[in-house]
């Protein structure tokens, strides 16, 4: 009778011992996911800070040096609050979303926004750059086309217009000239072609 109390209490002391394993591990589990997200959060603002203080993208070597010290917070962390029958940290887990965060930290809005002023700063800067200097060059894209209908040169019509925007104007230019019976000395042959298209582009040099 004495052997079958004390197997009794071994059992029920065996019980005791597990489920209080297993609300540590729950109340564990929960403390290490709270660690992540705060973890998570200020990685993303220090990648976010550090870009704005350099007004472009972090290089890989800035990246993984941010994410180094994170994991290494969540080591010493979790290290204090970790019982000791428990070894899966489940670091992998954690490793893997702050490495997703840093690689495509510059997806996020904010980042976003911050590069398409950072493009825009540039542009302004250009331009008084270009005015300080007193020079500005634009370039006009356009096109030529002549018809040489059969003849021996003696007659010719020439037109030209201006296209498009008031901002981006193109130049496009017509012709006629019956020279289809002389031959052709440029390009060695008995005619010139009947149509000739050509493109063009127009360059106007101004100084302020």
């Amino acid at each position: 009778v004495e052997q079958r109390a004390i197997g009794g209490c071994a059992a029920e002391r065996a019980e005791i011992e597990k489920i209080l394993k297993q609300q540590l591990h729950s109340v564990f589990l929960l403390q290490r996911s709270t660690i992540e997200q705060v973890l998570y959060q200020n990685l993303k603002k220090d990648l976010l800070r550090k870009m704005q203080r350099k007004k472009r993208e972090l290089n890989v070597k800035e990246k993984l040096r941010l994410l180094h010290e994170s994991m290494s917070d969540y080591d010493s962390q979790v290290r204090e609050l970790r019982p000791a029958f428990i070894e899966n940290t489940e670091r992998d887990r954690a490793e893997q979303r702050l490495s997703k965060l840093q690689w495509g930290i510059h997806e996020l809005p904010e980042a976003k926004e911050m590069m398409a002023k950072w493009k825009m700063e540039r542009m302004r800067k250009l331009g008084s750059m270009r005015q300080s200097k007193g020079l500005a060059v634009s370039l006009s894209p356009g096109m030529r086309l002549m018809f040489r209908p059969p003849g021996l040169g003696n007659f010719q019509v020439y037109s030209r217009r201006q296209v498009g925007p008031p901002h981006n104007l193109n130049e496009v230019a017509m012709g006629l000239l019956n020279d289809g019976d002389v031959m052709d000395i440029y390009n060695k042959r008995a005619s010139p072609p009947l149509i000739k298209f050509q493109p063009t582009v127009g360059i106007d040099v101004s100084s302020g």
